[in-house]
């Protein structure tokens, strides 16, 4: 409520990236993200296959409580393995040179239902739950 003779103020409401400390941008995305991963996809799902191991890595670092969709680079609708993007199955250091994505396909989201929404869509199945991480 605003008093008599008082004047109404516009409040901006700055919103920031958790990840990086610094202002959205007006269309509400952190600029460092977009650098980091600039492939859009849509309903805010970024797959990382063809060896883009670091796009990968990046995307689970910044969005640690994202999600994970692990699947074999052929799409095999057997083998869709939802993860919590903090996992040690999917975002540990590589051994030996071992790389995430190379003979398999990482699909992220922040958000579970966009991921699950995602699987059913082009996948035509729900996801299994990694029974590590769920």
């Amino acid at each position: 409520m605003i008093a008599e003779g008082g004047n109404e103020r516009q409040s901006r409401r700055v919103r920031r990236c958790s990840a990086h400390e610094v202002d959205f941008t007006p269309t509400g995305e952190c600029p460092e993200c977009a650098r980091l991963l600039p492939r859009r996809q849509p309903e805010g799902v970024t797959e990382f296959r063809d060896g883009d191991d670091e796009g990968y890595r990046d995307w689970v670092r910044i969005h640690r409580g994202g999600y994970v969709l692990n699947m074999e680079k052929s799409y095999n609708t057997n083998y869709l393995i939802l993860h919590q993007a903090t996992c040690h199955t999917i975002n540990g250091e590589p051994a030996r040179g071992d790389v995430f994505v190379g003979d398999y396909v990482k699909v992220c989201a922040r958000r579970r239902n966009e991921l699950e929404d995602w699987t059913i869509k082009n996948m035509g199945t729900s996801p299994s739950k990694c029974e590590i991480c769920f």
